[in-house]
């Protein structure tokens, strides 16, 4: 049944929310940077930089701190463009039409888009989203005349130059924390159980979204973050793509240039709105405090790379950020309460785990490799990184897949159910 409230059907009580540029940008700018990459050969770069802050005017020449640098190198570097032309611009879809501020008694009409409903808790989520445009320029350097150009031939066989196309992909919307605590409130479901586990309010969350919910784990800061995870259509353009004369050292030429920017053109968040006759305090539209890009890799999943047993199926994922290059975290908060008695029971009886619960672990998107690049250590319930590089713009993802039959068996033992 519906909580009971008195409700003022003359007024629309709800909090709302900024989106953040460094993580809309971030995500935009780790997709656009995995989709460039995945042209060349594996591996062909031995130097990859991404900027963390955009830049104001497009990047020509390589930055001095790279001159010595591994070739080949790639450098990339992101850049704003807020007035130019873009798909529907000037319509109630992109952009609010007529009155004053969203906060004002005539704010004017913008279009805004369902994301979580609960009726029986009278909680509401919509969002409105703008057409964004960023550049991304990029700056590849090669040790020989020759290296130059054959992958200047490589690009325009690759490459067409100012026509647009579209990149299918997904990104993530960052929920504001102060959304996900009084989504909690509302609710009435935890953030965290009493084992810390967020499973349970992950499952509200994504039983009521219209959108799936993602979650990252917390590292050593101990942030973690919610997303809202949703399907899009990138418009790309290659642009300017040129190349110099080479750069002598000593008198010795040894570094040469191809240059090119990318305009991407997307949906991005604009504000959030939570609505509910229970919110008391109406502030005025939180802001973001934002230092630099955050390059989160939204990760596409195909089930399929997971080579799933019969009666398998993956129960949850969640991504992370590494502090270090041999970081380690703690996966406790996205397995359930049954999990974690099936492991326990393991762990006290010597039972192999493999019986009932198999982790992987993927860098932008791609499987990495156990023994090498990490290990799990399952009693502690620790994935163990080993020698990750270039943890500053990779995002981790851990995917957990389970035999949910064999769990639901060993529980009803344990506890003596029928």
């Amino acid at each position: 049944m519906p909580d009971s409230f008195d409700l003022n059907e003359h007024q629309l009580r709800y909090m709302s929310a900024m989106a953040s540029s460094a993580h809309t940008y971030g995500n935009l700018l780790a997709t656009a940077q995995k989709w460039f990459l995945s042209i060349f050969p594996n591996d062909l770069f031995k130097t990859i930089h991404v900027s963390s802050r955009m830049a104001h005017t497009q990047i020509l020449s390589t930055p001095t701190q790279f001159v010595k640098k591994t070739k080949p190198m790639i450098i990339f570097r992101p850049r704003m463009e807020y007035n130019e032309d873009t798909f529907l611009a000037k319509t109630m879809i992109t952009e609010r039409q007529g009155g004053g501020p969203v906060n004002s008694v005539s704010p004017g009409t913008v279009d805004l888009n369902p994301f979580l409903y609960d009726g029986n808790r009278y909680i509401d989520v919509q969002f409105s989203q703008v057409r964004r445009v960023m550049y991304l320029d990029i700056v590849m350097v090669f040790a020989t005349l020759f290296q130059q150009m054959n992958y200047m031939d490589y690009i325009h066989a690759q490459l067409v130059e100012n026509k647009p196309f579209d990149i299918e992909t997904f990104l993530e919307s960052l929920i504001p924390m102060s959304f996900i605590n009084k989504l909690s409130e509302l609710s009435g479901v935890p953030v965290h159980n009493q084992d810390g586990t967020v499973s349970e309010f992950l499952e509200y969350l994504n039983n009521h979204s219209f959108y799936p919910v993602t979650y990252k784990l917390a590292g050593s800061t101990g942030k973690e973050e919610f997303y809202r995870y949703y399907p899009t259509s990138i418009l790309a353009e290659v642009k300017d793509i040129d190349k110099d004369d080479g750069e002598s050292t000593n008198q010795v030429m040894t570094s040469y240039r191809i240059t090119m920017s990318i305009r991407l053109e997307f949906w991005a968040p604009s504000i959030t709105y939570l609505f509910s006759p229970k919110i008391k305090d109406m502030r005025s539209i939180e802001m973001p405090e934002d230092a630099a890009l955050i390059p989160i890799y939204a990760d596409v999943f195909n089930y399929d790379d997971m080579n799933l047993a019969p009666g398998w199926s993956v129960y949850s994922h969640a991504s992370y950020k590494l502090d270090k290059p041999d970081d380690s975290v703690d996966f406790t908060p996205i397995l359930t309460d049954s999990i974690i008695c099936a492991m326990e029971y393991h762990k006290m009886n010597s039972i192999p785990y493999v019986n009932f619960i198999d982790i992987k672990v993927r860098k932008q998107g791609e499987l990495l490799e156990y023994g090498y690049d990490y290990t799990i250590d399952y009693d502690k319930r620790t994935v163990n990184f080993i020698d990750q590089k270039g943890i500053s713009f990779y995002t981790y993802t851990i995917v957990i897949a389970i035999d949910i039959g064999y769990i639901n068996e060993l529980v009803k033992n344990i506890y003596h159910l029928e």
